[in-house]
């Protein structure tokens, strides 16, 4: 999975935090290709839009760089499990 600017995303959990206030996705973005020292920890708001850094939002793995948006990351997983 990568972000709208070219960064991988190493790791993508969907985070709730109501004691914070912050709903979102929370990851590792690979900001050195193949080399996770570099890795730096980011957040995304449930639209998929970057909170305070600029690496980009979150886009869809496949052919279209489709920006996701709230739960349809795993829309794909829901389908194909029926």
């Amino acid at each position: 999975m990568k972000t709208s600017k070219g960064y991988q995303i190493a790791y993508l959990s969907r985070c709730t935090y109501q004691t914070q206030g912050f709903e979102g996705f929370s990851g590792r973005v690979r900001v050195v290709s193949d080399d996770p020292y570099y890795d730096v920890v980011v957040r995304w708001d449930s639209n998929s839009q970057p909170i305070g850094h600029d690496y980009g939002a979150i886009v869809r793995k496949g052919s279209r760089a489709e920006v996701v948006t709230g739960f349809n990351l795993f829309s794909d997983l829901i389908r194909g499990s029926k």
